[in-house]
């Protein structure tokens, strides 16, 4: 008997009663978790664009500055998931509070993927390994937490959906499943629609009418939430486009055929947005998904509830706009789900036309090994790459706690950084919110959350410059040109002097001169980021 088939036979290979392969889900949900609360300044771009709302919603009140500049609108919109995780824990602070939100985000994605292989593929829970190196994926770089919250969320509402179908169908059941709807609708926009999406075929189809009336009485807190949206129409995203996109172009990204091929071949670069290394790394893990998605299809099209929920995601996943309007990008959202949801539908069948392919022992053994080495290198990769760039956060970060508190800051930034695919600076402004009280138009947007702006504030981001300026007005002594990460904008005196600070990343001694001309002087320069203030406030 060699090595291998001697730790094969061991206790830990077992298919009854798995410990090895929890204990090891816990155990690389802890890594990741303990890496970002050793960060200062975690390497997000939208993150702190939420710490900042919830920070400004809790000292509201206690701010005179807060109460010239927002107003507060108590309505339960959607996207509040992480305001209600974070204004609790901001009695603490809003490090601590933001730390807290990101670890339960990994924590909840585990859990539900966990909860999901419980439920539909309980001889495999060492599946579940395969969402470990999948924790740091675009959407949690791009910062978007909710929508990582949202994938939980959904994991877990599909598996309470599936053990009503398999006949657990009393009122403890039923009460979840309503109450992780209305979680849903709090999460995310896309999070709900792919749940409603994946499930009502099952619903219609599979379910008896009795199971079925209790399901609608579960979803109806949700769904009432959502006619009572859409009546009061409170929030302009509902109704909006990109201004560069008419609603026809965009509903033809749904049914143009060419997005078909695209978005199957980018499902490995949804996963690579950390480091050009990360293609060596994480290509092989999903070619061994892809592997043993394609060898277990027979079994699972037996399974009527899985087969169907699996092709409604696809559907929905090739079928969905890429962006509609830009700021929700339906194929993002739809994509994870598909993948962390087809974890449970994985598996060699052990016989094929009555001949023994793979035992369950052998394929543990390769996935555990596997997954876990995978994962111990990207955990490497990331904690590298997060020192790496870690010292830029903290310049900028410093520059803007040494501005005057309370005052209005506009950002320029005439280079881009990267965090692999995601850029990183944008939303680091935000932190004078925090750390200063101040004001950055430019740098978040608060439509999502409770609070809003009183008054249009100038910005060049987002072609709404004071006064107004056309592409082609020629330049004058009053106008000058920034050539941004965003593309090039003009951009006048008279707009800087709407604000008291201005923050620079990148170096330009032709920008500097005009920022001079413009009524600031450098208040503090640091390698390549510098701040200016207003001569006379």
């Amino acid at each position: 008997m060699n090595w291998f088939s001697a730790i094969k036979k061991t206790r830990l290979f077992r298919k009854e009663n798995d410990p090895l392969s929890g204990s090891i889900l816990v155990l690389f949900t802890i890594i990741p978790i303990v890496m970002i609360t050793r960060l200062s300044v975690p390497p997000l771009q939208d993150f702190p664009l939420h710490v900042a709302q919830a920070y400004i919603l809790f000292h509201y009140h206690a701010t005179p500055f807060f109460q010239q500049h927002f107003s507060v609108l108590l309505f339960p919109f959607p996207y509040l998931m992480e305001d209600f995780i974070l204004l609790p824990c901001l009695f603490f602070g809003y490090e601590f509070a933001g730390k807290v939100l990101l670890g339960v985000s990994i924590a909840l994605l585990a859990f539900g993927v966990w909860f999901l292989m419980r439920t539909f593929n309980p001889q495999r829970m060492y599946l579940c390994l395969f969402c470990i190196p999948l924790f740091f994926n675009k959407l949690f770089f791009k910062g978007n937490i909710n929508a990582v919250l949202g994938i939980g969320f959904f994991l877990i509402a599909l598996a309470v959906l599936k053990r009503i179908y398999d006949g657990q169908n009393n009122k403890k059941s039923v009460c979840l499943l309503g109450a992780l709807a209305v979680a849903l609708y709090f999460t995310h926009l896309v999070a709900f629609f792919v749940f409603a999406g994946a499930t009502i075929p099952t619903l219609i189809f599979f379910f008896r009418k009795r199971v079925r009336l209790n399901v609608l009485y579960a979803l109806a807190p949700s769904v009432v939430l959502w006619a009572a949206l859409g009546l009061l129409k409170p929030i302009e995203f509902i109704n909006k486009v990109d201004g560069d996109m008419s609603r026809l172009d965009a509903l033809r990204l749904v049914f143009d055929p060419a997005t078909w091929h695209g978005k199957i071949a980018e499902i490995p670069g949804r996963l690579v947005n950390f480091s050009p290394n990360e293609w060596n790394i994480l290509l092989p893990l999903v070619f061994l998904w892809a592997f043993l998605l394609a060898a277990g299809f027979f079994q699972i099209s037996k399974k009527r509830f899985e087969f169907t929920v699996l092709g409604a995601l696809f559907l929905l996943y090739i079928f969905s706009p890429r962006e509609i309007p830009p700021i929700i990008r339906l194929h993002e959202r739809i994509l994870f789900s598909l993948l962390f949801f087809s974890i449970a539908c994985l598996g060699i069948p052990e016989k094929f036309r009555g001949n023994a392919i793979v035992s369950l022992r052998e394929e543990k053994f390769f996935v555990l090994a596997f997954c876990i080495i995978t994962a111990l290198r990207f955990n490497l990769d990331i904690g590298r790459s997060f020192k790496s760039i870690e010292p830029i956060l903290v310049a900028q970060r410093n520059l803007l706690k040494n501005l005057p508190p309370s005052k209005m800051l506009m950002p320029l930034t005439i280079e881009n950084p990267y965090f692999g695919q995601i850029g990183v600076l944008k939303d680091m402004w935000v932190y004078y919110v925090t750390e200063r009280q101040g004001l950055v138009p430019e740098g978040f947007d608060v439509q999502f959350g409770l609070v809003r702006f009183r008054e249009e504030h100038p910005s060049i981001y987002f072609n709404k410059p004071v006064p107004d300026i056309s592409q082609n007005t020629p330049l004058d002594s009053q106008t000058f040109y920034v050539d941004t990460f965003r593309g090039r904008k003009k951009v006048t005196f008279d707009m800087l002097r709407h604000y008291d600070c201005l923050l620079v990343f990148g170096d330009s001694p032709e920008l500097s001169s005009n920022i001079t001309r413009a009524g600031f002087k450098l208040h503090e320069r640091a390698n390549i980021l510098s701040t200016y203030e207003k001569i006379a406030f």
